[in-house]
């Protein structure tokens, strides 16, 4: 039988892209992107956020995206435990990208979506479970 793990995703960047550099002078970049949800979750989250790794293109991602990029997203989808600042252990989504395209067409909109998501994640910080109308 023959499986297929494949994942698309067009939403924006969050974070300035960080480059790594590992053995045999290979570069990885890492950002994290994130996607409106068409149902919000539990605590009322209508945005999920997936870290981007990739190594084809890690060059191109460190000096083309941004943080506010938006961006269409090609690849692996994988769950990776990690430990929270609470010390709760948790689990969470990376995609191994094999094909990272920035996307411009959607200009300042997007810019008005990403304050709003700082602004709600400062929010969260304060007081757990408040949240914020969505722009």
């Amino acid at each position: 039988m023959m499986t297929y793990n494949r994942i698309t995703l067009l939403g924006w960047v969050i974070n300035e892209p960080e480059l790594k550099e590992y053995e045999y002078s290979k570069h990885c970049c890492i950002f994290s992107v994130a996607v409106d949800r068409r149902y919000p979750l539990e605590n009322g989250s209508t945005v999920e956020v997936f870290e981007v790794t990739t190594l084809q293109r890690a060059d191109f991602c460190k000096k083309n995206l941004h943080k506010g990029s938006v961006v269409l997203v090609i690849g692996e989808l994988s769950v990776y435990p990690y430990q929270a600042k609470t010390g709760a252990p948790r689990l969470g989504l990376r995609v191994t990208a094999s094909e990272v395209n920035p996307v411009d067409k959607f200009g300042p909109a997007m810019g008005e979506k990403i304050k709003w998501y700082e602004k709600k994640k400062a929010e969260e910080k304060k007081d757990e479970g408040t949240s914020s109308e969505e722009p």
